[in-house]
């Protein structure tokens, strides 16, 4: 299991900082990646952006090789899935520190 990561996540009105990490349901808020809600953009492969991204730009700073912008939904996804360890770890970052939990790992 991984670590969890303090993020100022709010659900229904409440502030909580211990976010869920990879396929785990957060027992606060309930957030986790939806597979059956990425965003069309996404390139094949196992990483993805679902529609609950809030267009942040963590992931865009944090993995800049892997995930862009879209100017016309406002939002970001997975335009090169990784190719190399530096590029694996990148993703994972973004994963881990996406405040939505937009991000999913199917890998």
């Amino acid at each position: 299991m991984l670590p969890r990561v303090s993020s100022p996540l709010r659900s229904a009105g409440a502030v909580h900082t211990s976010v869920c990490l990879i396929h785990e349901i957060c027992v606060i808020c309930g957030l986790v990646p939806d597979p059956n809600d990425k965003v069309k953009e996404n390139v094949s492969g196992a990483f993805y952006v679902d529609s609950s991204c809030i267009d942040c730009d963590v992931c865009r700073d944090t993995a800049p090789n892997n995930f862009i912008r879209s100017f016309k939904h406002a939002y970001s996804y997975v335009s090169k899935q990784p190719e190399t360890e530096t590029e694996l770890k990148a993703c994972g970052e973004a994963l881990a520190c996406c405040p939505v939990e937009a991000i999913g790992n199917d890998g």
